[in-house]
């Protein structure tokens, strides 16, 4: 039975780089790799098997039944993250290794922490934003469209933030977002009833709030 388990999983790290795209210098390593994987539709219920793809820059893992994303850890070079109709409960929870005088390492220089700029995390199950959000301090547009999100909160430290799309959620006001360089916002679909919230965004040139409860624009 041991070997039938060991041919299966290595079947399965066969047919997984069948999803390997875009050869190119690999930003980190400085030689030529595969960049993107592509294992969207594949009826995943965890995302383990990316742990054999540890350099993949571009990940698309969209249209499975993942319910989280730990198993990207070791992702180190991970910029870009399609997660989308999946079971995610949490955003983002995973915590890309970074060497530091806590977590010290032989090859130190190859682990800076999370390098994501792009997750698309819309239509999941993702209630809380704010746990591991911090984490992932470059992000420039995060994606949650479609899930059950009633807070927001732990956006402070995503300083260079651009885009955030809350649509089709169920928050009752605008909060969180204090201070943000957010430029599009986008809160269609949710429970607001007024635009108390929006002062500090300086920012900000584009906002959807269509489909909500507001009676004015004042």
């Amino acid at each position: 039975f041991g070997v039938l388990n060991d041919l299966k999983a290595k079947l399965s790290v066969e047919d997984a780089r069948m999803g390997l795209k875009t050869l190119g210098v690999h930003p980190v390593s400085l030689k030529h790799a595969y960049l993107e994987l592509d294992l969207s539709n594949k009826g995943l219920s965890t995302a383990e098997i990316c742990e054999s793809f540890p350099n993949i820059i571009y990940l698309d893992i969209s249209g499975n039944k993942i319910t989280t994303l730990k198993n990207l850890d070791a992702m180190t070079a991970l910029i870009q993250l399609n997660a989308s109709k999946n079971q995610l409960r949490e955003c983002l929870d995973f915590l890309p290794l970074h060497c530091n005088s806590e977590t010290p390492t032989s090859s130190g220089h190859t682990y800076i922490g999370s390098m994501l700029t792009f997750a698309d995390l819309s239509d999941n199950q993702i209630t809380d934003v704010g746990s591991f959000i911090k984490k992932h301090p470059f992000l420039e547009c995060l994606i949650l469209k479609g899930n059950k999100i009633a807070v927001v909160s732990g956006l402070e430290d995503l300083k260079f933030l651009k885009v955030l799309d809350l649509s089709c959620n169920i928050l009752p006001a605008i909060q969180g977002l204090h201070n943000l360089n957010i430029r599009e916002l986008n809160l269609e679909g949710n429970k607001l009833t007024t635009l108390d919230g929006l002062a500090t965004l300086n920012k900000l040139t584009s906002i959807n709030v269509s489909k909500n409860f507001i009676e004015s624009l004042q």
